[in-house]
């Protein structure tokens, strides 16, 4: 038997559109702080995370597998990936460093290399040297736990943000 028009029913339904949309990103404001004089190692970590989420982070850190490589294959496969590099992506991480740095920041973001970027970032920011490790050193020397508890004391020393690494 075939069905006939009356055998079949058609039944609109509409969709919430609300529910396809996606965000727009273009509109979204850093869920971070921007990187100041004091905050490079927090800021670091959240930009790295923002720039993977993005797949953006092979723009400015390229990993090799050595395993079982000679150098010139290792030298081979990054020069692969350098070159796979596209201009535009580039600019994209740029920007997106450039939007999370606070004015007086700037000055290290003269370069169109993402990558290069970064590392000027990273020397201008981390500690280093024998007067840094003295200090650090001495910080952590003076710390004295009062009559809280040790989980507080040492909620305490961590909301300091004494970086205990020498």
């Amino acid at each position: 038997m075939i069905p006939t028009d009356s055998d079949l029913s058609f039944t609109s339904h509409t969709i919430p559109t609300h529910s396809l949309t996606m965000t727009d990103d273009s509109k979204r404001t850093p869920r971070f702080p921007l990187l100041g004089n004091g905050n490079y190692g927090e800021w670091s970590i959240q930009m790295e995370v923002e720039l993977i989420w993005k797949g953006l982070w092979d723009m400015v850190f390229m990993e090799v597998d050595i395993n079982g490589k000679s150098d010139d294959d290792v030298k081979a496969e990054l020069q692969k990936l350098v070159a796979k590099r596209s201009a535009k992506k580039m600019a994209e991480v740029r920007t997106e460093i450039i939007l999370h740095v606070e004015q007086d920041q700037l000055v290290h973001a003269r370069e169109h290399n993402p990558k290069l970027i970064w590392e000027v970032l990273t020397r201008a920011h981390r500690a280093r040297g024998l007067g840094t490790r003295m200090t650090l050193r001495w910080k952590l020397l003076t710390v004295k736990k009062g009559a809280e508890t040790m989980s507080a004391w040492i909620n305490c020393v961590n909301i300091r943000k004494i970086p205990w690494a020498i």
